[in-house]
């Protein structure tokens, strides 16, 4: 009881930091997009919506952002992450990549 406890805990202070941002990310079903996290950032996500709640909202795919991905053009990307130095360190290599093509 005490771990279900501590999980309902977490998740309850992730939701509430996370709910503002991605209504406000999810207001509108007409974009379509991807959704990049990093590991800590889908177990925090996953925690809180499922797979079909993310559709609804206009997330056609959730990509992490350790593994290769192939790029997308013309689908807006979303980028969830938590700010430690490996995930900003990629997001950071990402982007300089993208401008150089």
């Amino acid at each position: 009881a005490d771990s279900k406890s501590t999980q309902s805990s977490i998740r309850g202070a992730a939701s509430s930091v996370t709910k503002p941002l991605t209504s406000k990310l999810f207001a509108t079903k007409e974009v379509h997009m991807v959704l990049v996290v990093d590991q800590i950032a889908l177990r925090v996500l996953a925690s809180i919506y499922n797979v079909n709640t993310l559709h609804e909202h206009g997330v056609t795919i959730v990509e992490q952002l350790e593994l290769s991905r192939e790029p997308l053009p013309g689908v807006h990307a979303v980028y969830l992450l938590d700010p430690n130095y490996e995930s900003v360190t990629k997001l950071c290599a990402e982007s300089q990549l993208r401008i150089r093509n």
